[in-house]
């Protein structure tokens, strides 16, 4: 799992995508997308599956970083998410340095062309 965040990290990097919107929220599967400028197009696609858990602003956010909690951060928040070993707890910082994550099971992510 570590080498897929870090792929993607990677490709949002060199892309420059560092604007996130959230555009769909069925049945438990939540859409995220990106871009450098969000307002006129979209470039990624993640969607987080079997999400049980969002701390996250719902509107338009800028952030440089998508990356897995490190075990500090999943006890600091284990008791206001009951997270279970098997999720995943996706940490995405924003521009200011305050942390938000979605805690679900999965992740998928595809790159518009």
């Amino acid at each position: 799992m570590r080498n897929k965040i870090k792929e993607l990290q990677k490709k949002l990097n060199k892309l420059g995508i560092d604007q996130y919107v959230f555009k769909s929220f069925n049945d438990e599967n939540l859409l995220l997308i990106g871009s450098p400028n969000i307002t006129y197009y979209h470039l990624v696609e993640i969607t987080f599956m079997r999400v049980d858990y969002i701390n996250c602003p719902m509107n338009l956010w800028t952030s440089g970083i998508i990356r897995l909690a490190t075990n500090d951060e999943r006890k600091l928040y284990n008791s206001q998410t009951q997270i279970e070993d098997e999720d995943l707890m996706i940490i995405v910082e924003d521009s200011f340095g305050e942390i938000f994550f979605i805690v679900c099971e999965d992740f998928e992510f595809k790159f518009i062309d």
